[in-house]
């Protein structure tokens, strides 16, 4: 049972990136460039605990300023590595 809860989460999770990669804007008819655009996708933002939605994403880490409402490019390095992970839902 655990390894196909794992499965449908993980095919959930590839879900979520493949509708950004194959949005079509980026869309490409080279299978080797989609799977390797879609591997570096997950490489970079899935984390121990879910997907980041972006990287250096402040939301709701504790240094976050509430009061503002965007943050200048210098000043998202403070949330490098603390980004918070959203769970991927299955489909």
């Amino acid at each position: 049972m655990s390894s196909f809860v794992h499965k449908e989460i993980i095919l959930g999770r590839f879900n979520i990136i493949d509708s950004a990669v194959g949005w079509p804007a980026f869309a490409t008819h080279d299978e080797k460039l989609y799977e390797s655009t879609l591997n570096k996708c997950v490489r970079h933002l899935e984390g121990r605990y879910g997907l980041r939605r972006f990287l250096r994403d402040g939301y709701r880490t504790e240094c976050e300023d509430p009061t503002k409402r965007h943050y200048e490019e210098e000043e998202t390095y403070k949330f490098q590595g603390i980004e918070n992970q959203f769970p991927a839902p299955c489909p």
